[in-house]
């Protein structure tokens, strides 16, 4: 990899499904920020989306339904969607060969997205 980032910027640019992933991340968890990182040696582009607000971390039992299609969690104040924009989202990833996997913890909520160039 060189030091430039240019050339991997382009290619991340160059991929529609990015965007497209971390918007309706975004708008499915109600988290407002969404980040490129680096592309690694590998060729692979990491994207997160973070959230440090005080929100309770998701429960286990809920984790490993998360990308389920209609799986809403419940107990929420805001139940708004159908339960498909994750779903949606680590399809399109699945689809480009990549993955969404999400950590919760008392200090931060992080979906990441990863998939190779």
């Amino acid at each position: 990899m060189t030091t430039d980032p240019s050339a991997d910027i382009a290619a991340v640019q160059g991929i529609a499904a990015v965007p497209r992933i971390l918007e309706v991340v975004c708008r499915s968890t109600g988290m407002g920020f969404a980040a490129v990182a680096r592309v690694t040696e590998q060729r692979w582009v990491c994207c997160a989306v973070r959230d440090e607000i005080a929100f309770e971390p998701i429960p286990a039992i809920a984790m490993g339904r998360l990308f389920q299609p209609f799986y809403r969690m419940s107990g929420q104040d805001c139940q708004q969607g159908l339960g498909l924009g994750l779903y949606i989202a680590s399809e399109i990833a699945r689809a480009h060969g990549g993955i969404i996997d999400v950590t919760s913890s008392p200090q931060e909520t992080r979906f990441t997205f990863r998939m190779p160039l």
